[in-house]
């Protein structure tokens, strides 16, 4: 478990010469800054990761268009992730209800090709029901007065083909709590202080290591 925190002073000086303190424009930050953490947190070791062999899959060059291409890289990578084993029971894991976290771009030329290609090409795709979520995530910029936090999302062109299991719960011991001293200090000469924390696990490494697929995408 790890605690995560921010904290705020209203110190003396902002009290006498800073006019633009506003709660709810803090509250609004808190609430920013916490979902883009808690994104960050369930989604950077995932990218970080180091996918080798059979974790990852190559862009296919089967096909005339870029649908055409993009369908069969897919449904090449649900093939992969799915003759992986399960390294505690040792079966072939189920290739079904996964979730392909990419970009925003690629999310939308996913969104082109999940329900099949129909008419369009002569071997008439079906719909790659395999998958039943795509994320989009671009990262998250904050900027404050002294510096600017940035957490990086899904490179374009690469996605995670995930198989949703029991290693890829975070358990949450505390959500997001606020405490408040209102109380002013002598010595600092604060005027009132706040605080906001979160307490929560990490993923099992193991999850990642077997249940993700990294896949190279066609170029579109």
């Amino acid at each position: 478990m790890k605690i995560y925190a921010a904290g705020f002073v209203w110190t003396l000086l902002a009290a006498l010469f800073d006019n633009t303190y506003d709660l709810s424009r803090l509250s609004e930050g808190v609430a920013l800054g916490y979902s883009a953490k808690k994104d960050d947190l369930a989604i950077k070791p995932i990218i970080d990761a180091t996918y080798t062999g059979a974790a990852q899959t190559p862009a296919s060059t089967e096909g005339a268009g870029r649908q055409e291409k993009l369908m069969n890289t897919l449904m090449d990578a649900i093939d992969d992730l799915g003759e992986r084993t399960d390294p505690i029971t040792k079966r072939k894991i189920q290739a079904e209800g996964l979730v392909a976290l990419c970009s925003s771009k690629d999310a939308r030329h996913i969104a082109h090709v999940m329900s099949g290609l129909g008419n369009s090409t002569p071997e008439k795709y079906s719909p790659l029901n395999q998958i039943t979520k795509v994320i989009g995530y671009d990262g998250e910029v904050i900027d404050m007065p002294e510096k600017t936090v940035t957490y990086g999302g899904v490179t374009s062109g690469t996605i995670y083909l995930i198989k949703p299991n029991r290693y890829f719960k975070i358990p949450i011991k505390r959500g997001l709590t606020m405490e408040i001293d209102q109380k002013p200090d002598v010595n600092t000469l604060a005027r009132e202080q706040r605080a906001w924390y979160f307490v929560e696990g990490m993923y099992n490494s193991i999850g990642i290591e077997n249940f993700v697929q990294e896949v190279t995408l066609p170029t579109w």
